[in-house]
């Protein structure tokens, strides 16, 4: 079978079962078999595929047709113009939390060394691309999931930040840093709420972890231990930033007023509610 027609029938296949830009997902995974990229797909047209490359791609092209995320399959997501290694222990980048990084990146002050931590880091998207934008801040990427957090260290070593940047395992209720050693806290943890999960896409609902997606107190619980812990570990003055819900920006202000002031919140580019931020009040202010 010549590459061009695999390419046609994974196509065909996988628009028949309804899965988002078919066209692209067969010749993202054909450029996966071939060891090459999509240009790649486009110069090996006329080739013929081996048996072990036919089997191989028309495996990934099933597991795409039951709706396995094509992330997973590929092994990787690129976010904020970086590679990452993601697989079925990490919640997948999505843009929105592109927003995440552009509020930090246009608050903090890029000339000082400032140390920060990522809580529930997942893949280490987050902190990965604040440090790689920011030569001198140096941080800990933190996450209960010791899956998860090889995940983690592989990126940052693949992104060469292991001198910056650390991976430990810890609970969202008590972080391994001393009081006020922090300049920042960024967070996108899990803010799913149980009775929501009807309105959670099938393709995430069965792939991507549950420990990523929900949170108790409907969908505050997380959102609120890291408030919590930011305003034990931030230094004064210090700022938290947040990715929510696109309903739960009100809420998590109301939480974020009690020790925190400059309080806001940035839109994504659908207009959702997404990313909120504050300044720790000082001791003499609360």
């Amino acid at each position: 079978m010549l590459v061009r027609e695999a390419e046609r029938l994974a196509s065909r296949i996988l628009s028949e079962a309804g899965r988002d830009s078919p066209g692209l997902s067969a010749r993202l995974l054909l450029a996966n078999v071939l060891e090459t990229d999509k240009t790649g797909v486009l110069l090996k047209a006329e080739q013929s595929l081996s048996e072990n490359q036919k089997e191989r791609f028309f495996h990934l092209v099933l597991r795409r047709k039951k709706g396995e995320p094509l992330a997973y399959l590929l092994g990787v997501r690129e976010f904020y113009g970086l590679d990452f290694q993601v697989n079925a222990a990490t919640l997948i980048p999505r843009p929105e939390s592109e927003h995440l990084v552009d509020c930090v990146l246009a608050h903090e002050d890029g000339q000082k060394p400032l140390f920060f931590a990522d809580l529930g880091c997942g893949s280490g998207n987050l902190g990965i691309a604040l440090a790689s934008n920011r030569p001198l801040w140096r941080g800990l990427l933190l996450d209960i999931c010791s899956e998860t957090l090889l995940q983690a260290r592989a990126n940052t070593k693949k992104h060469k930040l292991e001198e910056r940047l650390s991976c430990l395992r810890a609970d969202l209720a008590r972080l391994p840093c001393a009081e006020q050693s922090l300049h920042f806290l960024v967070a996108n943890p899990p803010y799913i709420a149980a009775e929501e999960r009807d309105l959670v896409m099938d393709e995430v609902l069965d792939f991507e972890p549950h420990l990523a997606l929900f949170a108790e107190d409907h969908g505050y619980a997380q959102l609120q231990a890291a408030i919590a812990q930011a305003c034990e570990h931030l230094v004064p003055n210090g700022h938290i930033y947040l990715e929510h819900g696109a309903n739960q920006a009100g809420r998590v202000r109301e939480l974020l007023q009690q020790n925190f002031t400059d309080v806001g919140t940035l839109r994504d580019l659908a207009g959702h509610e997404r990313v909120s931020f504050g300044r720790l009040q000082t001791a003499s202010m609360r």
